[in-house]
């Protein structure tokens, strides 16, 4: 570490802690950043008692192995960010994830909400529910978002959304929805919302599809769920296997 005309540059600045290691290097003034920063995790499962130890914060279990890096550059008031890495055989809580490779954008961290990014898993498990080539799409403008996730483990399906968050970031309007079985294409009716905060509310979804036609709503309080859900003129063998019960 040295200081010179106003300028820290770091050669190299290591952080070890029980299962991962983490890298700084770069310079940094006050009118601009330069920073290139590693993750280097071999064992995730240790980090979570790292974190509750260090910050007193609980979180989900934790397993499996990979690198991050995240640069940081531009203008010191509003610099970039970017992170790029790949994690092996993920595993939080009940979901997992095998190649999981990462790679995000926030061109200004003023303006956290303008951000693009791409998640890519050669495998996702669900609970019981396992999918094939995950890829998803992540653009936002503001509070307007762009999803779109391709999967094979959900019959080669494609989904498309646009939306836009809450005020208070725990809701979202869902103002257009495309749902692509490879099959048929399912379109939202009307615009709904769904919100997570202390109570999870799904808002009416109805999707169509030609004569076909699918209605869900439903709310979560704390483990007490109420859901309905209704059909019309489904055809149960064009949809994907994973939305149909076994026993139909």
């Amino acid at each position: 570490l040295s200081a010179k005309a106003g300028q820290v540059s770091v050669k190299q600045l290591l952080a070890q802690v029980p299962g991962a290691s983490v890298s700084l290097s770069g310079k940094a003034s006050l009118t601009s950043l330069g920073l290139t920063g590693t993750l280097d995790a071999t064992d995730l499962s240790k980090l979570p008692s790292t974190v509750k130890a260090f910050t007193g914060v609980v979180i989900p279990p934790l397993s499996g192995k990979g690198a991050l890096a995240v640069q940081v550059s531009g203008p010191t008031r509003k610099p970039k960010v970017a992170v790029q890495g790949q994690l092996e055989e993920l595993r939080i809580a009940s979901v997992s994830a095998r190649t999981l490779v990462v790679d995000a954008v926030v061109p200004d961290v003023t303006h956290p909400l303008d951000a693009d990014g791409t998640v890519t898993a050669t495998k996702l498990v669900l609970g019981s529910q396992t999918f094939e080539e995950v890829h998803a799409t992540l653009t936002t403008h503001g509070r307007e978002l762009d999803v779109a996730l391709t999967t094979k483990g959900f019959g080669d399906a494609g989904l498309t959304l646009h939306g836009t968050l809450d005020g208070d970031n725990e809701g979202l309007a869902i103002a257009a929805l495309q749902l692509d079985t490879g099959v048929d294409r399912w379109l939202l009716e009307h615009p709904t919302h769904v919100g997570w905060g202390r109570i999870v509310r799904v808002e009416p979804v109805a999707l169509s599809s030609g004569q076909q036609g699918l209605r869900l709503e439903g709310t979560l309080r704390g483990e007490k769920l109420n859901a309905e859900f209704h059909a019309s003129q489904v055809d149960l063998s064009r949809l994907p296997k994973v939305l149909v019960p076994a026993d139909l």
